[in-house]
């Protein structure tokens, strides 16, 4: 990280950043560039071991380019406000939070691990974690997660 002095390494402020973004993009090596793709999340976060959880529908250009490489980039962020004076362009920035990070995809098969993962996310997405499951669902539902060691969490408060 270049710029040092934004970096955040507290565990808990880390897991209120995590909380706190709304959307996890994930990016996927493709030709002739990147596909990018925003997606709702759930996280665990194990010591310096991040885990995001995701789901999708079981076929398409994601899954295609999920299981031709699994390693992806990923990236959340939170804009906090807009800071800068009326009417002088150079003067604006923004304060805000982000994670950024890659790590290796794997998909989860055992019912329980997917139920589990499925939960985070919509824990992510609503503030509660108790929901009734359809089990046919789940098994329906495609669940993978990204195991990341190799992540940065950083805030900015923007400067006047």
């Amino acid at each position: 990280m270049k710029r040092n002095e934004r970096a955040v390494t507290d565990r808990s402020e880390i897991v209120n950043i995590l909380k706190a973004c709304p959307v996890c993009r994930i990016a996927l090596p493709d030709e002739p560039a990147p596909y990018l793709v925003p997606m709702n999340f759930g996280h665990t976060l194990d010591g310096d071991t991040l885990t995001l959880y995701f789901h999708c529908a079981q076929e398409g250009r994601k899954i295609d380019l999920l299981k031709k490489c699994p390693s992806v980039g990923f990236e959340m962020d939170r804009l906090i406000k807009v800071i800068g004076k009326h009417d002088i362009a150079c003067t604006y920035s923004c304060a805000y939070e982000s994670v950024i990070g890659t790590g290796a995809v794997s998909f989860l098969t055992d019912h329980n691990e997917k139920r589990d993962a499925l939960l985070s996310i919509l824990e992510q997405l609503t503030g509660r974690n108790i929901f009734a499951f359809n089990d046919a669902m789940i098994d329906k539902t495609t669940v993978f997660r990204v195991v990341s060691k190799d992540f940065t969490v950083k805030r900015s408060h923007g400067k006047a």
